[in-house]
Parts: structure tokens; sequence; C-alpha cells
């Protein structure tokens, strides 16, 4: 098993909220305490705990859960990674406190690592490290709440692509492409179509027409997605396919208050994030 599926599992967090939770507040904590911390389906929460409990990162015993010596390290990451993420975004963006956490919260388990490693250069060189008060630096759960995916399809990037390469996109077209199995597409087109972003289609070689709100949500997607980069681009100096695979993830996942601030940013600094 593999680390990105322990990371995909959430092992990041359930390591930190355990950490909090014993090393931090000293409490006993249960496994149905964690869940609970974390707001994680119960059924679910205990899968998990059993397979990091296999790897080494925590243990149970007479029913308490502790960390072991690399889950504790694992935690200890994660805490650090929130707060410098935290860090860049209040002080580069002038968000609030608050604000930098949620934001960090969102995106500290899905930024690439040579991001990461450029954004810990930048909070030191830039003086930043340490500067939100402690008790503004708050730990959120869970990390990857997304402000953008309960509203949008998740069919609109595999669909932009598609449009672009081809000109047009049909529910075949897109799966064949963007290497989707088409059953999935179809729910995703159902779906699409039910909240209004799609004209419904009667075959898997129809082709795939935006309404105006989806036109209207498709160019606010990209829009999103060019302006997180060139930001990328501009402070972190990352190249220019590091900074496309953090904006695929972020543009889903930043607030509409960070993007005003990055829209802002960009502007301030005279960089041009048009379409």
């Amino acid at each position: 098993m593999t680390q990105s599926y322990l990371d995909s599992l959430g092992a990041d967090d359930y390591c930190a909220a355990l950490y909090r939770l014993t090393a931090e507040q000293g409490r006993k904590v249960t496994p149905e305490d964690l869940s609970s911390e974390l707001d994680a389906d119960p059924a679910e929460a205990a899968r998990c705990l059993k397979i990091f409990q296999e790897h080494d990162l925590m243990a149970l015993h007479e029913g308490f859960l502790t960390l072991t010596s690399s889950g504790r390290a694992n935690a200890e990451f994660t805490l650090a990674k929130h707060a410098r993420i935290a860090e860049f975004l209040a002080g580069v963006l002038k968000l609030s406190p608050l604000e930098a956490c949620r934001n960090a919260a969102r995106i500290r388990n899905v930024i690439q690592r040579d991001a990461l490693a450029e954004l810990y250069d930048y909070v030191e060189e830039h003086d930043l490290e340490h500067k939100l008060p402690e008790e503004e630096l708050i730990f959120l759960f869970p990390s990857l709440t997304s402000c953008l995916e309960k509203r949008y399809g998740y069919l609109f990037d595999p669909l932009y692509l598609t449009i672009d390469n081809y000109g047009s996109a049909t529910m075949a077209r897109v799966a064949e492409y963007c290497a989707m199995k088409l059953p999935t597409v179809r729910e995703e087109v159902r779906l699409m179509a039910e909240r209004g972003f799609l004209e419904k289609v009667t075959s898997d070689d129809a082709e795939l027409v935006l309404t105006p709100l989806g036109k209207e949500t498709l160019n606010e997607i990209v829009s999103r997605h060019v302006q997180i980069s060139e930001f990328l681009k501009f402070t972190l100096e990352v190249e220019e396919e590091e900074a496309q695979e953090n904006a695929w993830q972020w543009k889903f996942l930043l607030s509409e208050e960070a993007m005003k601030a990055i829209r802002a940013f960009l502007a301030e600094n005279g960089i041009a994030a048009e379409l």
C-alpha cells in the first residue's frame, strides 16, 4: 500500500488530530472521539484507523489510540505545513488569520512537493514565519472541504480539455480523451444537466452543449486556474508545470475571499492573468 493511498485516506489529518488531542490537550482518545473530532463517518473512520494501525502510524490499547513515532512525525510535519501555508496566505494576500487558516486547511494535503518547498523558502526569506499569533493559528478539519466542488460538476475540467482539443465534446469523446469510464461520464453529465449546466443529451455521441449558466461557470473555473497559476509563478517562482499542477486542484478549494485577494495581488503587481 503506497503513501499516496494513505494520504488519500486522510492519514495526515487523523495523525494531526490525534496529536492535538493527546499531546497538546492531554486527553485519552477513543476511535469514536477521533471520528467525532474529524466529523468523519464512523464506519469509514473505523476502516481508516485499522489501516493506519497496520502501517504503524497509531496503536490501539485498552480502547485508546496513541501515535507511534512515525505517526507523531507525520502529525508534527502536517501541523507545521498548515502553519507555514497560513502564514504565506496571511502575509502575501493580507487575509485575516481565520481566513488564511481556512484556506490552508483546504490546500495543505494537495499542495505539490516542489511548491511546498518554495513556499517554505518564501516564508523564511520574507520573515513571515511565526508572524501569526499562536492563538490565531487555528488547525481546521477536514482539510479537503471544498468551497466549489458542491456547486460545480466534476466534469468541467474534462469537458474543457476535450472542447479545447476537438472544438466540441460528446460523452464518448470525453471518456476516450480523458481516460474516464463512460458510465462515470454519463452520470456526471446527468448531474450537470440537473443542475442547469448542460442541455440534456440522449446519446453518448450527442454533442454536449453548455447552458448560459454552464458557460459562466466554466469561465469562472478556468479564470481561477489561470490566476492561481500566475500567482504561484510570481511569488514562489515555480515552473509552469508545477504551477499548473497546483492550480488544477486549488481552483476548487480556495475561498472566494482568497481568490479576490489573488486577483488584487496580480493587479497590484501588473501581472496579466486573462483567459
